[in-house]
């Protein structure tokens, strides 16, 4: 979806995410001027995956962006709540018109509700092969919870494959290694 705006003009991989959204957690750190969607996409945020995980459960750099790679979910969620600022929509809307309805993605969707058949659910298993319980999350993450059938993600996966919606240089961006 991001690389698609890109590629529409309607975002700008290099801008920094400020100008949308700071995170309260960080609005004294300067580091929070420097984080890109480009860092975002890269893992390079500085952030850890979630900010549960820092002994204070704040939001918290454990480097400067773009100096090191760590993967992070609050960086996709960052960059949620950056979209959904700049477009003053949801981003579970944003999805639907930029992804899921031009790839025919009929039976995608980011939150749990009345329309999931919880016996067609795949459930998540631990490597002990022992069941997680399921959480039925109401609320879209950027960074987990797509709801999706094997047809539907079949036909995203091929999508990307085929570079629907961005330019070549695009693609080529999103398939080179930063490390």
């Amino acid at each position: 979806m991001t690389l698609r705006l890109i590629h529409q003009g309607k975002w700008d991989l290099d801008e920094p995410l400020y100008h949308y959204w700071i995170d309260p957690d960080i609005t004294d750190h300067p580091y929070h001027k420097k984080i890109t969607t480009r860092h975002v996409l890269s893992h390079r945020t500085g952030f850890k995956n979630w900010r549960w995980m820092n002994e204070n459960k704040k939001l918290a750099f454990d480097f400067e962006p773009d100096t090191q790679q760590q993967y992070s979910g609050e960086g996709f969620e960052y960059l949620r709540r950056a979209m959904e600022q700049k477009f003053k929509t949801s981003f579970e809307d944003l999805c639907q018109s930029i992804v899921f309805e031009p790839d025919n993605m009929d039976s995608s969707q980011l939150i749990w509700d009345e329309h999931i058949d919880s016996n067609n659910f795949a459930h998540w298993h631990k490597t002990t092969d022992e069941p997680y319980e399921d959480l039925e999350s109401y609320e879209a993450n950027a960074a987990d919870n797509l709801l999706t059938t094997v047809e539907d993600f079949t036909n995203f996966g091929a999508n990307v494959m085929n570079q629907k919606g961005i330019s070549e240089k695009l693609y080529k961006e999103m398939v080179t290694s930063t490390a």
